[in-house]
């Protein structure tokens, strides 16, 4: 599974359209058990390799709320950020 992900994410970081694009990986049902951990999931979506995009891992749980405050802050953060670099 996160060999078709890697292969679809990278091939969508090709298009040049996206270039500096933030990108948001939610590492969603860490509530269950097993699940990948940050460092795998970095790892298996090959991230370290994506230079021209800023990129962030947030693990969450939506069943307890967990870390949504973080998606919701890091969201924000990127749109107030994109609205300035609009001309």
């Amino acid at each position: 599974m996160a060999a078709c992900a890697r292969k679809e994410l990278h091939r969508l970081l090709e298009d040049r359209e996206l270039a500096s694009i933030p990108l948001l990986v939610l590492a969603n049902k860490i509530d269950l058990f097993p699940h990948l951990n940050e460092p795998e999931l970095i790892r298996d979506l090959n991230l370290d390799y994506i230079t021209e995009n800023p990129w962030i891992v947030i693990p969450v749980s939506a069943l307890k709320v967990t870390n949504i405050d973080q998606v919701v802050s890091w969201l924000i953060k990127q749109s107030s950020q994109a609205s300035r670099a609009i001309p």
